[in-house]
C-alpha cells in the first residue's frame, strides 16, 4: 500500500485534537477513522530505524505467533509507509473506547466482583502468553486495554509486546534488558540489575504491583518530593532493591494480600512461578473474604466473531433476611349500613341478570333450524375454518361431522412437540462479491453467491472459527482474517453479512 492509498483509507492526522490515545518510549497510538470499513480503529505509529532494539513490525509478527485469546491483543495489519516525514510503521488494531486499565481505575469505582473479574482475565491472558512461551517485560496497567462484553462484563486485553522476548524452550531465562526500557514502578529487582537472568515470573512481580494498585488506589513503590523524573526513578529503584514492602499490605483483604506477597518476593527462585497458581488463589475464597454475591442465573450463549447473545433465566426471588418485624394492627373500616331500598334494588338487579343467563341457556338447548337462525348457521359454518388455522391440531373436524340433529364432540387439540435440531449452521449473505468459505481452515465445496442465502453446516463444539476469500474477477483474491474462536451449540444458526465492495 502506497502512502497516498494509506492516508486516503485511514484519516490520520497526528496533530488533530483528541487523536492521540497514548504515547510510549518508542511509539504513539492514535484514534483513526477507516473509510473503507466505516469504523474507528487504533493505529500504532513508530519511526523505523530510530530505536535500535525496537521494531513495530516485529511486535506485530510476535503477536500473530500467539494463538487467538480473548485477553491478548490482535493486530489486523501493519504497513510501512515512506513520506516526507520519514519511514514509519503503522500497526492497525481494534479501537478500545474504555481506554486502558489506568483510565478505568480513574473513571470507575470498581466493586470486588469487577476487581476479581479484571484480575482473572489478566492472569488468564498472562498464562496463555507464558505457554508460548513469551515474557512481556513491560507489564503494567497502561498496557492493559479494557473492553466490555455484551453483558457488561470487563474484558482486559494485554497489549504492547514491543519489549517482549521469546523464552528458551525449557522456560529457564533470557538476559536482562534493563538498558532498553522499563517502567521503574513495575520493574522486578532482576530487571534493575546488570546481567541477571529474567524469567516468566518477572511479569508476576509486575502483576503484584498491579493488584496492589487496584486494591489500594496507588502504587506500592512511590516517592514524594522528588527532584525530577531521574531522581524519582533512582529512589524507586533503591526501594525495590532494598526489598522493603509497604507496611499497609497487612491491612489488605484476602485473597489480594496473599497474591501481592507471593508476587513481590525479591528472589525470583522463591517467587510464585506460574500465573495459574495465582488464578487458583484468586478463585479460592478465604474466611477473610467478603461473603459471595448471589449466584448469577444460568446463561445460554451463542456467538460468532466475538459477538455473544446471552439469554438469562429469571433470577430467584430474594430470600428473607430472618428479621421479623411486628406488623402494626390493621384498623377495620367502619361498616356503612345501606338503606333498605338500596338493598332491594341490588337484589332485583341480581335476579334480572340470573334470569337472562337462564333464558340464554334454555335457548341454546333447543336450536331452531339453520334457515331460521342465521347466527347459529354462520357460527357453525365458521367452525371448520377456525380449526384449520391451527397448525398444531392432530385431528381436524370435517364439515360433514357437524351436520345432524346432535352436535358431535370435537377432539381436544394437543400441541405438537417441537423437535430440537442436533445440527448448527452458518448462514452467509454477500452483497457484491462471491466468497469461498473456510471453516476451521477447510474450504467448503459450495461458493457463497451474491443475492442469495448460503448455508454451511458447522461442527459442534469449542474452538470453531471461519474466514472467507473474496472472489473478485480480474484481481488477486485474498483471505480475510480469521474470526474469533467460538463455541458451536446444537440447534443454533449464526448469520454473517458481507457488504464490503472491493474495487
Amino acid at each position: 500500500m502506497t502512502a497516498e492509498e494509506f492516508y486516503a483509507r485511514f484519516q490520520f492526522d497526528p496533530s488533530m485534537s483528541g487523536s492521540l490515545l497514548g504515547r510510549g518510549g518508542f511509539s504513539s497510538v492514535h484514534k483513526v477513522y477507516d473509510t473503507v470499513r466505516k469504523r474507528y480503529v487504533a493505529v500504532k505509529r513508530s519511526e523505523v530505524g530510530v530505536f535500535q532494539k525496537f521494531d513495530l513490525a516485529r511486535e506485530v509478527t510476535l503477536a500473530h505467533e500467539i494463538d487467538i485469546h480473548p485477553n491478548i491483543i490482535r493486530y489486523e495489519n501493519v504497513y510501512r509507509i515512506t513520506d516526507r516525514a520519514g519511514v514509519f510503521d503503522y500497526a492497525v488494531m481494534k479501537y478500545y473506547a474504555e481506554g486502558n486499565l489506568d483510565d478505568v481505575l480513574r473513571k470507575h469505582e470498581l466493586n470486588d466482583a469487577a476487581r476479581r473479574q479484571i484480575l482473572t482475565g489478566i492472569l488468564e491472558g498472562l498464562a496463555h502468553l507464558h505457554r508460548v512461551p513469551i515474557i512481556h517485560r513491560d507489564f503494567k496497567t497502561a498496557n492493559i486495554l479494557m473492553d466490555r462484553a455484551e453483558n457488561g462484563d470487563w474484558v482486559p486485553v494485554i497489549a504492547d509486546f514491543g519489549l517482549s522476548r521469546l523464552v528458551d524452550a525449557d522456560m529457564s531465562y533470557v538476559l536482562n534488558n534493563s538498558q532498553i526500557a522499563h517502567t521503574p514502578s513495575y520493574a522486578a529487582p532482576e530487571q534493575l540489575l546488570d546481567n541477571v537472568a529474567i524469567r516468566p515470573n518477572t511479569d508476576l512481580w509486575a502483576f503484584g504491583v498491579m493488584t496492589y494498585k487496584m486494591v489500594m488506589g496507588r502504587l506500592p513503590f512511590r516517592v514524594d518530593g522528588a527532584k525530577g523524573e531521574w531522581d524519582t526513578s533512582n529512589r524507586i529503584r533503591s526501594m525495590i532493591l532494598e526489598g522493603k514492602l509497604p507496611a499497609d499490605i497487612s491491612t489488605i483483604q484476602e485473597p489480594y494480600k496473599s497474591i501481592i506477597r507471593k508476587c513481590l518476593i525479591f528472589d525470583p527462585e522463591k517467587r510464585v512461578k506460574k500465573a495459574g497458581d495465582l488464578l487458583a488463589l484468586l478463585e479460592k475464597r478465604t474466611a477473610a473474604s467478603p461473603p459471595p454475591a448471589s449466584p448469577e442465573p444460568p446463561r445460554v450463549e451463542s456467538s460468532y466473531g466475538g459477538k455473544t447473545k446471552i439469554h438469562e433465566s429469571p433470577a430467584d426471588p430474594p430470600k428473607p433476611s430472618g428479621i421479623h418485624l411486628k406488623e402494626p394492627p390493621i384498623k377495620k373500616a367502619p361498616i356503612n349500613v345501606r338503606f333498605p331500598w338500596e338493598m332491594s334494588l341490588l337484589v332485583a338487579s341480581l335476579f334480572f341478570v340470573l334470569w337472562i343467563f337462564y333464558w340464554l341457556a334454555t335457548r341454546s338447548k333447543h336450536p331452531v333450524e339453520d334457515s331460521k337462525n342465521p347466527v347459529a348457521s354462520s357460527a357453525e359454518s365458521a367452525a371448520p375454518d377456525t380449526i384449520l388455522k391451527n397448525s398444531e391440531i392432530k385431528e381436524l373436524v370435517k364439515p360433514a361431522d357437524l351436520q345432524g340433529s346432535e352436535e358431535k364432540k370435537r377432539p381436544v387439540a394437543e400441541p405438537a412437540k417441537k423437535k430440537i435440531s442436533s445440527k448448527s449452521y452458518l448462514i452467509i449473505y454477500t452483497t457484491y462479491h462471491n466468497l469461498r468459505v473456510y471453516i476451521d481452515n477447510v474450504p467448503q465445496a459450495e461458493i457463497a453467491r451474491t443475492g442469495q442465502k448460503n448455508v454451511y453446516e458447522l461442527p459442534i463444539g469449542e474452538g470453531t472459527f471461519f474466514k472467507v476469500e473474496y472472489l473478485v474477477p480480474g484481481r488477486e483474491s485474498g483471505l480475510t482474517t480469521e474470526s474469533d474462536r467460538f463455541t458451536v451449540v446444537p440447534g443454533q444458526k449464526y448469520e454473517v453479512r458481507y457488504t464490503e465492495k472491493i474495487f
